[in-house]
């Protein structure tokens, strides 16, 4: 058990890198390796690229785990370009087969590069302080920060499982729809004051 002031809900830090592929078979993948069948091994490191290339970082529970993590990092305004952060609840991954994302939505704010670590940041504590006021507990999963400096500008991207609404406001993808109608509000007003 983490010692210290606990958070509301863990927070899983990670990160990619796109265009590195990921070094490190895939969980299940050393064993089978070890089995003697590394074909299969290849093949299930292959079949999730994405997934794969994800690496986590650390799992915080306390307010103390949170901002050793967090020193620990680089800011965003220093990460190299094609370079993603993730910060999602425990447990839920930063992908949209996960069962938490399948039917979700995410709300995109799209910043220039100078203000990348200052607005990280501000999100990452609105989450974990439940600054979200009017969205219903759960409904946020994570952040997602994506560095882009060849397009001039860093997106900051708000992820909802959107699982229970009607919302007038939807966003689609796909055949699904999402509820971003409180949470383009509460994103909006928290970021933009």
């Amino acid at each position: 058990m983490a010692v210290g002031t606990p958070l509301h809900k863990g927070y899983c830090f990670s990160y990619m890198r796109r265009g590195k592929a990921a070094a490190a078979p895939a969980k299940g993948a050393a064993e089978t390796a070890e089995a003697g069948t590394a074909a299969a091994a290849a093949e299930t490191t292959a079949a999730h690229p994405y997934e794969n290339s994800i690496k986590t970082i650390n799992t915080v529970n306390t307010v103390e785990e949170f901002w050793e993590t967090y020193d620990f990092l680089k800011r965003p305004n220093d990460l190299p370009t094609t370079t993603d952060y993730h910060f999602f609840r425990a447990g839920i991954k930063p992908v949209w087969e996960d069962i938490a994302n399948a039917k979700g939505g995410k709300w995109i704010v799209r910043l220039p590069k100078g203000l990348a670590s200052r607005y990280w940041e501000e999100t990452m504590l609105a989450l974990i302080g439940g600054q979200f006021t009017g969205v219903p507990d759960g409904e946020i999963c994570g952040a997602v920060l994506s560095i882009r400096y060849n397009e001039g500008k860093t997106k900051v991207a708000i992820f909802g499982s959107c699982l229970f609404s009607t919302d007038p406001f939807t966003l689609r993808y796909g055949a699904q729809h999402c509820r971003l109608n409180s949470l383009k509000k509460c994103f909006s007003a928290f970021l933009f004051r």
